[in-house]
């Protein structure tokens, strides 16, 4: 092993003694051993920490930090103050790598230069074996493997998870960044000042991490979506003031508005996620119309479709009188709770549909993209 430290791993744990040792058995198995591995410790009450030290004992590798119980967004913050490596990854306690997955992962960052690599992952349920789902980005990174362009930066903004990437530690210790701590969701802000931030972004997709699904995880946890989606506003509302102030973002309005389209998205996701609990959809449906209507005007949503249902949220007369249903791609809003107005989907592309009388098209606004949207 080389004295040189080339990718330092953070690892957050947490009441997670089931899950910690297949995790460090992944990381400990590297092809590359150039690593250093952190592990805090954050005030698990379980075997979590007697688990860490066995595994310290064997591997010297492995430095185990402890505090006091401060959520996950605290322990990264934590981890990353003792990082020494060339470049910083995140890994999650219960989740575990491909046995070349830091080493392919580095490789190709060495060999582009890069900033910022992304790699893949398949997502299971617990032990379960079964595979349901494969990178957001597969289709994308045949079509470009690097990454420069801003426009091109869009396209990967919307997936903001922060275990599945490689990052320049250079990237954050110049730029400052961190999580916001107290919040759930906290990658996303993360992520997407890091990706407006890099110079280049490539993608490794035949790098693998698995992407444990826990019945217990905090978003699934149907007690934890209020707070869920409540966080997940916050966090990008401050991201949204920051980026006026920020000193190294280019073309700053640029990603002031994919934000906007982000928050839009994202809030009318986490609307529909809270069907169960009216009360509480309702209450997250007032913050988000209170974040529209603190923005200076319409002229911030470029793209028009995001642009039309802001315009529609703001009417309070037309927001009383509307009845909101929700499924898996669609939302639509109903006169009195009765009569269909307004239909939103979603995928590619989303569609809003105005209907007269709840069954003629009036009016159809389709969102084709940001880049159609986004001229840069």
């Amino acid at each position: 092993m080389s004295n040189k430290i080339k990718v330092s791993v953070i690892i957050p744990c947490y009441n997670v003694e089931k899950y910690v040792g297949q995790c460090l058995d992944s990381v400990r198995g590297q092809t590359m051993p150039d690593l250093e591995i952190i592990c805090v410790n954050d005030g698990s009450t379980d075997s979590t920490l007697d688990v860490l030290n066995k595994y310290a004992k064997q591997d010297s590798r492995i430095r185990i930090i402890s505090q006091d119980n401060a959520g996950l967004s605290a322990a990264r913050n934590a981890g990353l103050k003792y990082a020494s490596g060339e470049y910083i990854a995140f890994l999650d306690s219960d989740d575990f790598v491909a046995s070349d997955y830091y080493g392919s992962m580095y490789l190709r960052a060495q060999d582009m230069d890069a900033d910022l690599v992304i790699g893949n992952d398949i997502w299971y349920w617990d032990d379960c074996q079964m595979q349901i789902g494969v990178t957001h980005y597969r289709n994308f990174a045949d079509k470009k493997s690097v990454i420069t362009k801003h426009h091109d930066k869009i396209r990967i903004l919307s997936a903001c998870a922060v275990w599945n990437k490689l990052y320049k530690r250079t990237l954050i210790t110049d730029n400052n960044l961190e999580f916001y701590e107290g919040k759930h969701l906290e990658d996303m802000p993360f992520t997407f000042s890091a990706v407006a931030l890099s110079r280049k972004i490539v993608f490794q997709p035949f790098s693998f991490l698995f992407y444990r699904q826990r019945n217990s995880s905090i978003m699934n946890n149907e007690v934890n979506r209020v707070r869920n989606a409540m966080d997940m506003l916050d966090n990008f509302s401050r991201l949204y003031g920051e980026l006026s102030t920020a000193p190294n973002i280019v073309n700053r309005d640029f990603y002031k508005a994919a934000l906007l389209e982000m928050i839009m998205r994202e809030s009318l996701i986490h609307y529909g996620m809270l069907a169960r609990t009216r009360p509480a959809q309702m209450q997250f449906w007032n913050a988000l119309r209170g974040f529209i209507a603190s923005l200076p005007g319409d002229e911030c949503f470029i793209n028009p479709f995001y642009r039309q249902v802001a315009k529609t949220m703001q009417n309070s007369t037309l927001n009383k009188l509307l009845g909101i249903k929700y499924n898996s791609y669609k939302i639509e809003f109903k006169l009195l709770g009765i009569l269909p107005l307004m239909k939103i989907r979603w995928f590619e592309p989303a569609r809003i549909k105005w209907l007269l009388f709840g069954v003629l098209p009036i009016r159809s606004v389709e969102d084709a993209g940001y880049i159609k949207w986004l001229n840069y």
